[in-house]
């Protein structure tokens, strides 16, 4: 898309989603001489420092960095449907068998009688997740700066929000 748009990645996630939603904290680094002031170092599963993974080529499959307050305002935007590119929330194709759906990269499932839409993601010492509940108009985000798989957690945080 960012091609077809003559721009690159960089560009096109800041003129086009951090732009529109106000998301000030997001950028992709290309290098590590990139990151910013605050940029965390994130740690293995056994605690050990990771190298960052930055690169233009790794920017649309990781090498993003944000805030959890711009993660909680994209949420918002999604939720409400605000967000530019929103209906690549809507599922379009099964997703290994019919009990889950995907659309662009966003997996929806039922969860416990609830239809979950969520992503995840990793690099060197980080993993996230995000997940709303569109019917009750919830969501969560979690990010940590450790290789440990956060989905589990996601998945209750969401339930308990859901619920309420």
């Amino acid at each position: 898309m960012a091609s077809g748009a003559r721009l690159s990645y960089r560009e096109l996630v800041a003129t086009r989603l951090c732009a529109p939603l106000g998301l000030g904290s997001v950028y992709l680094p290309a290098t590590a001489d990139e990151l910013g002031p605050e940029a965390l170092s994130g740690r293995s599963r056994s605690g050990r420092a990771q190298d960052p993974w930055t690169g233009e080529a790794l920017a649309p499959a990781g090498g993003a960095r944000a805030s959890i307050g711009d993660m909680a305002r994209l949420t918002r935007a999604l939720l409400d449907r605000s967000a530019p590119g929103v209906s690549a929330l809507d599922p379009v194709a099964d997703f290994a068998g019919p009990a889950a759906r995907i659309g662009a990269a966003w997996i929806t499932l039922e969860v416990k009688g609830r239809h979950v839409t969520w992503h995840n993601g990793g690099t060197g010492g980080f993993r996230s997740w995000i997940g709303l509940d569109r019917e009750a108009g919830a969501g969560a985000v979690l990010l940590s700066a450790s290789s440990r798989p956060v989905d589990r957690q996601g998945f209750a945080l969401l339930r308990e929000l859901s619920c309420r």
